[in-house]
């Protein structure tokens, strides 16, 4: 008998382009590669789907989802064939994404976004690694997510600068 849960919350990676005082990455980078990184989590969500109904597969990691590039399209379609009724929910920093990537996110169904963003300023921001120009990309990125249709949730980090 399968066990039933709201989501299932897929530790991917531990790669980012940031270096938050808060987060463990710094800055690492993938140590297998791409290739090996996506089969991990195409395998991951093929021995979960044995024992676990789920409802929503979150996609997050210590680190950045869309560092995966093609590999993140491949994972997303690879569980969108399988889980067709299932929803999918990528979190990112929304530094990486850009018009192509979030045209292409909006083709998929039953997909939303969540950003990790501690405040709309930069000294809301100053325990990640944001400057003025990546934070105006980030706020660039989250209307385009809205203008795409993409359901949009935020989450913070609470410090004692937001």
């Amino acid at each position: 008998m399968q066990q039933k849960y709201l989501f299932f919350d897929n530790l991917m990676m531990e790669a980012c382009n940031l270096s938050c005082s808060y987060c463990r990455p710094r800055k690492i980078g993938f140590q297998k590669g791409t290739a090996y990184e996506v089969q991990r989590i195409k395998d991951s969500v093929d021995k979960v789907d044995n024992f676990a109904d789920y409802a929503i597969l979150k996609l997050t990691g210590n680190g950045e989802i869309t560092l995966l590039s093609d590999g993140l399209f491949e994972i997303l379609d690879y569980f969108s064939e399988k889980n067709p009724e299932r929803s999918v929910q990528l979190i990112t920093n929304g530094t990486l994404l850009d018009e192509e990537k979030i045209k292409k996110l909006s083709e998929i169904k039953n997909l939303s976004i969540c950003f990790s963003l501690d405040g709309h300023t930069l000294k809301m921001n100053c325990s990640r690694d944001l400057n003025e120009q990546s934070l105006l990309k980030v706020k660039n990125n989250l209307e385009s997510v809205l203008d795409a249709g993409i359901p949009l949730e935020i989450n913070s980090v609470l410090t004692i600068h937001n």
